[in-house]
């Protein structure tokens, strides 16, 4: 496949001296990547699966939802940046609590969609299983990366706002788990049971 234009300036970009875009702009832009995969696949297994529709549809709204917080996950640090120089101790905790949600929102994205890649894993159109699974480790990985950068940020935060956070972080992590690493044989909770034919 040739570079396309938009995506070689993207990577320019994040290959650039700059604040933005950076690794929570990648870690979105991966997950919408594996929204787009569970998205494909869906839509290629309306013979295999009952419900394909509806999972195309949850997949498209979390592969766009993914992709907004790459524009957002840039704005938020810049307003940090810029508070970091001139705020009070109030805005700043504000700003580093904002900036913290947005990689959380990308691990409560792949909670939502790792179990809907990993029934395609298991149920989608048999030619398109691999595409599914690639999917989910792409996911896993985000999802990973965006956690890190939520633990990176907890520090910086009050104790309340911190244990807050986390909290939030671990039960969307366990979701993600949930899905085990290995899409051809998810936890039961991840691949539940196809309706009825």
């Amino acid at each position: 496949m040739a570079a396309d234009s938009s995506l070689r300036a993207w990577l320019d970009s994040l290959s650039a001296r700059s604040s933005s875009p950076s690794g929570g702009a990648a870690a979105a832009v991966v997950l919408s990547m594996a929204g787009s995969l569970a998205l494909m696949v869906a839509r290629f297994s309306a013979g295999q699966v009952n419900d394909a529709e509806a999972l195309a549809a949850t997949a498209e709204r979390l592969r766009d939802a993914a992709l907004e917080l790459a524009a957002e996950d840039g704005m938020v640090y810049g307003r940090l940046l810029a508070l970091e120089r001139e705020g009070s101790e109030g805005e700043l905790e504000a700003a580093r609590l904002a900036a913290a949600r947005v990689p959380l929102a990308m691990v409560e994205i792949a909670a939502e969609l790792a179990p809907l890649l990993a029934r395609l894993c298991v149920h989608g159109k048999v030619a398109l299983r691999g595409d599914a699974l690639s999917g989910l480790r792409l996911l896993q990985g985000a999802a990973a990366a965006a956690a890190g950068l939520v633990r990176i940020d907890a520090q910086q935060l009050a104790s309340p706002h911190r244990a807050e956070l986390l909290g939030e972080l671990e039960g969307a992590e366990r979701e993600v788990a949930g899905c085990g690493a290995d899409g051809s044989a998810p936890q039961p909770a991840c691949s539940p049971r196809e309706p009825a034919q």
